[in-house]
């Protein structure tokens, strides 16, 4: 794996991580409430994440 792959990989991360900080809740809840669409969104980030790891050769 080059450096510009784990810099896509890096990129998708922080791409799932924004989604997450958007919907983060209200300060002093501890409860996040994500639509459906939102949830497949860093479900299939998360996937492809996934796999970038399995296939890594360093």
């Amino acid at each position: 794996m080059d450096i510009s792959s784990f810099e896509i990989l890096e990129k998708k991360i922080h791409q799932t991580l924004d989604v997450l900080k958007e919907h983060k809740g209200v300060p002093g809840n501890d409860a996040v409430v994500l639509t459906k669409s939102q949830i497949d969104r860093i479900t299939r980030k998360l996937a492809e994440i996934s796999e970038w790891i399995e296939h890594a050769q360093v």
